[in-house]
């Protein structure tokens, strides 16, 4: 009896290392296929679109750190957080957490208005949203925008205002000279399968391919970087969001969308 639970034990231990073999060969060579799509964003002014301190780094670090080796990346994030009275510090741990992300302090843009509250349950204006997205657009010469998309990730209602007001935006032309990706939602056993994910993630770009599907992948030193990024975040840093930074699949893939 002893000698075929060994062996049982010695099989599974064979599967997992040659699992995980398998799963680091095609790791690796998605991150060198990652490298060759670079060109298709050299030189471009990204604005990243955000509704609160954190989500640059809970959901799209594995975009900010690929696109800034080919881009210029700006943040526009759209309150201070300040639902429980944090928002002076929730601002200084963003632009901690941009430092580490690679995007400069005066490229990080904190909006504090009174109409935009950090609240689950407020629908923002779309108009006042777009207002303020496209004076930045203007000023800063944006060439690409990325944000959520129409369920923010979460469903929180400020994620999904923000995807209106783009999308208001793009309808009405004006955003006609910018390119606007969002960043598609998951189902909830994908959104906590972090790396495992990754070839449902390229199964699904194969199949939408129509649709001009992007995927960012981390590589091991960006999943690091992301992960410390979340860490600037120490206001907010409860026992679930700790899971998160472990688990989450948006911590190291991306997919964008592209806005028709």
């Amino acid at each position: 009896m002893w000698f075929y639970e060994t062996c049982g034990f010695l099989d599974l231990l064979l599967f997992v290392a040659i699992f995980s073999g398998v799963f680091v060969c095609f790791y690796c060579t998605q991150l060198n296929d990652q490298l060759a799509r670079g060109p298709e964003f050299d030189k471009k002014t990204v604005l990243v679109v955000t509704a609160h301190p954190d989500d640059e780094c809970m959901f799209f670090s594995p975009t900010i750190l690929n696109l800034k080796r080919f881009s210029t990346i700006h943040l526009l994030c759209l309150s201070t957080g300040n639902h429980y009275g944090q928002g002076k510090t929730r601002r200084e741990e963003l632009v901690a957490s941009c430092a580490i992300l690679g995007i400069t302090h005066s490229h990080v843009t904190v909006i504090d208005h009174s109409s935009l509250p950090d609240d689950p349950i407020s629908d923002w204006d779309s108009k006042l949203v777009g207002r303020i997205i496209t004076d930045h657009v203007k000023n800063k010469k944006i060439q690409m925008v990325v944000t959520f998309d129409s369920f923010g990730v979460s469903g929180h209602k400020n994620h999904i205002a923000v995807f209106k007001a783009v999308k208001r935006l793009k309808d009405k032309g004006f955003l006609q000279d910018v390119t606007v990706y969002f960043l598609k939602s998951i189902g909830m056993l994908r959104k906590y399968a972090s790396l495992l994910d990754l070839p449902l993630s390229i199964y699904s770009r194969q199949l939408c391919i129509s649709l001009k599907r992007h995927l960012f992948l981390s590589s091991p030193n960006d999943i690091i970087l992301g992960q410390n990024a979340m860490c600037a975040h120490q206001s907010q840093l409860l026992w679930f969001r700790k899971l998160y930074i472990l688990f989450s699949r948006y911590m190291v893939i991306n997919t964008l969308e592209k806005l028709a």
